[in-house]
């Protein structure tokens, strides 16, 4: 049975990670890059788990996660909230909107994967939100690359005595 993930998202990077992090998984990707787009979608696709960027604009992830919390036909749907590395979360008020982790971008998309795969399985009444922590990327090397060139230790001619 293939899962559902909405993903409302604004970056198109951002978006085309998840996608490529779940390509060979059997979860479907939605995505969206706003959270009134995410909110009407969520109703009418009812996915398993919603990933929602702090910031989308007129709607925030956390209004995504508390409008989600609140609809009596999506109870059972896990909500993930994103934030940028400079952006300040508040964990009181992801707390208060029922989501159910909270990730840092950039993640690591097999980290992401176990995440989500994690919130997928049946969960133990009562929500916590869980921060996880931030990883930084790993740079992938460009073809071509070449180590950089250390330069040669000058060393100084040897000093030649003149005879009278």
């Amino acid at each position: 049975m293939a899962h559902t993930l909405l993903l409302a998202e604004p970056s198109l990077t951002i978006q085309r990670v998840v996608q490529l992090t779940f390509a060979s998984e059997d979860i479907d990707v939605v995505v969206v890059t706003e959270g009134s787009e995410a909110m009407a979608l969520a109703v009418r696709l009812h996915p398993d788990v919603v990933l929602a960027d702090v910031s989308l604009g007129l709607h925030s992830g956390y209004e995504v996660a508390l409008f989600v919390r609140n609809h009596p036909a999506l109870q059972d749907v896990r909500v993930v909230l994103l934030s940028g590395a400079f952006e300040r979360v508040d964990h009181g008020r992801a707390s208060d909107v029922g989501c159910d982790l909270v990730l840092t971008k950039p993640f690591d998309p097999v980290k992401l994967l176990a995440e989500v795969k994690g919130l997928l399985r049946p969960q133990p009444q009562g929500r916590a939100v869980v921060e996880a922590p931030a990883v930084e990327p790993v740079p992938e090397p460009s073809l071509g690359a070449r180590p950089p060139v250390q330069p040669a230790p000058v060393v100084p001619a040897p000093i030649r005595e003149r005879g009278p």
